[in-house]
């Protein structure tokens, strides 16, 4: 049988025969790709956000601050 079917001297084992030789390699190739080919990673991530403006004063503990006037004590101009 396993001669017959290197022989393919019948219908059915040429059959055999030629799906042997092209799914195997077809499968292996399918394979290779697949384990080769990085995956995708989509659209890029947009880093830069708008925000809205920062407020005009805030409330710490009780105390009304200004932060468009205020000063920085740890800044040196």
């Amino acid at each position: 049988m396993i001669l017959g079917t290197l022989r393919a001297e019948t219908l059915k084992f040429k059959c055999l025969f030629a799906m042997v030789l092209v799914l195997i390699p077809y499968g292996g190739m399918t394979l290779t790709r697949h384990l080769v080919t990085p995956t995708p990673i989509g659209e890029p991530i947009e880093f830069r956000m708008i925000h809205p403006a920062p407020p005009a004063s805030i409330e710490v503990h009780g105390v009304r601050y200004a932060l468009q006037t205020a000063k920085n004590p740890f800044r040196i101009d």
